[in-house]
Formats: structure tokens, sequence, C-alpha cells
């Protein structure tokens, strides 16, 4: 599970990413919002077979919005900057384990 500074470190680190890309429109922000998902899951790591993931911090109930798009939210627009951006993660940060997340999280 990422620290909250690991995390930081990752966005100020897409963020020099965006400055220096070569095509800035390859990738954005879905937008400004803020959203703390810590009001509906809670980072969990079970040890043994299970792996890691989200656990719901409280009951939801049908229809409760769990997830919004918000400025922790980045698309890119083609595959070639994707590559790139963890290409360029692997070689930024020593534990090669961070570009498997984002590719776990990637949808």
């Amino acid at each position: 599970v990422w620290s909250e500074q690991l995390f930081r470190n990752v966005r100020y680190f897409y963020h020099a990413f965006v400055e220096n890309n070569d095509s800035p429109s390859s990738t954005h922000q879905a937008n400004d919002d803020v959203y703390d998902m810590s009001q509906n899951a809670i980072p969990y790591q079970s040890g043994g077979n299970k792996g890691r993931g989200l656990k719901a911090a409280r009951d939801i109930k049908r229809g409760d919005v769990i997830f919004k798009s918000s400025n922790n939210t980045i698309i890119f627009n083609d595959g070639h900057s994707f590559r790139k951006f963890l290409f360029e993660m692997n070689e930024r940060f020593a534990d090669p384990g961070m570009v498997c997340d984002i590719l776990v999280w990637a949808w």
C-alpha cells in the first residue's frame, strides 16, 4: 500500500512529466475537483494469498457514489504516452512494483 508521501511524489512526477512531454495534450487530469475517497474505502492488505485492494469504510447503499473522477484521475489519449509515462516511472522510482500497481489500477 502506497504511503501518502509516495502518492504525492508520484503526483509531482506526473505533473513534471506533463510539462516536459513533447505533446502535453496526450494526457490530462479528469478535472480539478478534489474527491476524498477515504470516506468510502480504506487501503487493505490481507497478506497470504489474497493480495491488496480496497475495503469499504462504511455500509454502501444502492445508488451511493463510491468513485468520482477527480484531480487524481488522469487520462492518456494514446498508448504511446501511457507507455512513455510507465517507462519514465520505472526509471525514476526504485520499486518496479509501482509500475505494476499503475497497470493494475488502469482501466
